[in-house]
């Protein structure tokens, strides 16, 4: 069997320590180095993970044949760039979710992809859980009859205790849509087997972020699944605090 080798390049998320440490227990694949150039962050994973951050570039390991994966875990606002740069290295890519903070970014990193014959694979880990797939028999056997209706939550806390600082910065984050309601989206269509085919509506605003009036933590939307079925869903920053 031939190993996936993968060059890790950014530790500013949780989720991309929890993809570090499923690669490194799997005997599947094979962790060539890992990049981080944030100091702190750089620091805090070597800590964490008990990993050592090289210092040879970026460009230099994309140019590498040692590498044919890059999983991507930057903050948000960097990553369409780095997932650009490792797909036109002719690299597959594993990115965190968002992958991505503009739509100009989506079009040119699908376009690159197709045009590499690359996969662009993102960390929806949410549909492998068990009460997932069981959900999706449950659906797929017609006990429920046909589905009419979707109804989902996101919320998370706006954590100022925990999160990254970077979240909050201009141009870094992508929107509240972008980053909360990808799962729900993704569970959506694995679970229906249908493809979203409209927005009817959308708001975004600030309610919860009382340190940063420019970051609108709050966020709902109205779309449509193919078949005309309805789509509600909430993915505010408006949990209750961790501390």
């Amino acid at each position: 069997m031939k190993l996936m080798n993968i060059l890790f390049y950014g530790f500013r998320h949780g989720h991309i320590h929890a993809l570090y440490k499923k690669v490194a227990a799997s005997d599947a694949c094979r962790i060539v180095a890992c990049l981080e150039p944030n100091e702190a962050a750089a620091r805090a994973a070597e800590e964490a993970l008990g990993l050592t951050v090289s210092d040879i570039p970026l460009d230099t390991w994309l140019a590498s044949e040692e590498v044919d994966t890059v999983a991507v875990g930057c903050a948000y606002g960097e990553r369409g760039d780095i997932v650009l740069r490792a797909l036109r290295a002719g690299k597959h890519v594993l990115a965190d979710k968002p992958i991505c903070t503009s739509r100009e970014q989506l079009d040119a990193i699908e376009a690159a992809a197709h045009e590499g014959g690359l996969t662009v694979g993102c960390m929806l880990d949410l549909r492998y859980l068990p009460q997932t797939r069981r959900a999706a028999e449950v659906l797929a056997s017609g006990r429920l009859g046909k589905v009419q209706s979707v109804l989902f939550n996101g919320q998370h806390c706006i954590d100022y205790a925990h999160r990254p600082s970077w979240y909050f910065e201009e141009g870094m984050h992508g929107g509240t849509i972008n980053d909360l309601s990808i799962h729900g989206v993704d569970l959506v269509r694995m679970l229906t087997g249908k493809e979203f085919s409209a927005v009817d509506a959308a708001r975004t605003w600030n309610a919860f972020a009382n340190k940063h009036l420019h970051f609108k933590d709050c966020a709902m939307f109205m779309a449509r699944l193919e078949g005309g079925v309805g789509v509600l869903a909430d993915v505010s920053y408006s949990a209750p605090s961790q501390v």
